[in-house]
Formats: C-alpha cells, structure tokens, sequence
C-alpha cells in the first residue's frame, strides 16, 4: 500500500497520477463512499483485476494501472458514528490492500476547529491514517506538488 497525503490544493493527485503513470480512470473518490461494503466491493474487484494482471504482466500480456483512492478523508468520515468499525476495515485494507495508493488530506494542522463534530472528525481522520501508515510500504508528503518520502 502506498500513501500520499498533504494538505489542500498541493497537487497530490496530479504528483500520484503522474507517478503511477496513469489518468483518472485509475482513480476512485472516497467521497462517493457512504459504508465501508461500499468501497470494499470496488477495491476487492479492482485489487483482483489487477493481481491477475500482474500475473498477465509477468508473462508479456500487459497490465492493469493501479487502484487509486481519493479524498480518503471524506471516506473516513462516513465512520464519525461508529469509529470501531473504521478501526476494523483499515485492518483489513492494511491485510488485502497491498496494491492501493491512498491520496488524504492532512487535516491535522491550523486552527482547531470550534465545534465538536469537526474536532472529532479530525481526529478520526488522524488516527485513521496513523493505523493505515503503520501498515503501509510507501508514505510520501507532497508540498507545492513536490514529494517528501517519509516511508519506504
């Protein structure tokens, strides 16, 4: 798994795309999310998509771009009433989701936020990409479209 985080309107999907050498039909927004069965149906069949066309790749039969998550925030969002289930699904993308590249906004950083919702959000979206980066093989950061590798 990798993942590229940073904070607004720095580039990180232009950077990841251009990286990945692909364009927006390798991406998913998280936004479009509302449960976790939701997302994890499309990357499950993205993620064997791609597994077999790894296998094809292997030997000489092209291939399959990769299964980019973006706005991963606004996905985690979706988990604000019910933060243990969050915990367990991310479990199960750090196990499955070797394949994944996860784009997320850092949030973390500025004012706190005044009400509760938001600084619970926050947090959650916090403590949600700290499990996932704990699992992953690649973190960067991009600031002003540039990449800072922080892992792997």
């Amino acid at each position: 798994m990798e993942i590229y985080v940073g904070s607004a309107d720095q580039g990180k999907l232009r950077y990841v795309l251009e990286k990945k050498g692909c364009g927006m039909e390798c991406v998913v927004d998280g936004a479009d999310f509302l449960s976790g069965s939701d997302v994890e149906k499309l990357i499950t069949e993205r993620l064997q998509d791609t597994k077999k066309a790894k296998k094809e790749e292997a030997a000489g039969e092209g291939g399959t771009p990769p299964v980019i998550i973006n706005h991963f925030q606004d996905f985690i969002a979706n988990f604000s009433e019910n933060p243990d289930s969050l915990y367990e699904y991310l479990d199960r993308l750090i196990q499955n989701g070797s394949d994944l590249v996860i784009i997320c906004r850092q949030v973390g950083g500025g004012v706190v936020p005044v009400g509760r919702y938001e600084r619970n959000l926050r947090e959650l979206v916090g403590r949600g990409m700290c499990r996932l980066v704990s699992g992953a093989e690649h973190v960067e950061r991009i600031v002003c479209g540039l990449g800072q590798v922080l892992k792997g």
